[in-house]
């Protein structure tokens, strides 16, 4: 079991921090509008997917969690820390395993997560 993770998530549970709070995030390229007034709040502890269409916005709203793009307007925090202001730390806190990783086929992405 990947401990370290779990007691993070146990304190940030006990003290109602949310995991993941996005509000009104706006992403344009251009004219095209990828992702428009997203807003999502996840509490910690919670079993959450995000799930659409392709081009639906998803890999563009993940990336704006992450700080590895600045949205267009709106604000995004994972576990209280401000993605964009404190994104180092925001970081931290989370794992990404973007598909086009090349790792073992059979892996899961909790063994992944653990082995770090």
């Amino acid at each position: 079991r990947c401990k370290r993770r779990e007691q993070s998530v146990s304190d940030h549970k006990a003290q109602g921090v949310s995991a993941l709070h996005a509000q009104n995030l706006v992403m344009q390229f251009g004219g095209l509008k990828a992702v428009n007034d997203f807003t999502l709040d996840v509490r910690a502890g919670m079993i959450f997917g995000l799930i659409g269409p392709n081009g639906a916005g998803k890999t563009t709203s993940i990336r704006i969690l992450l700080d590895l793009l600045r949205p267009t307007s709106g604000q995004a925090m994972i576990f209280g820390y401000d993605c964009q202001r404190d994104g180092l730390a925001a970081r931290a806190k989370v794992g990404y395993l973007p598909s086009e990783l090349g790792r073992e086929p059979v892996a899961t992405a909790w063994r992944v997560a653990c082995s770090l």
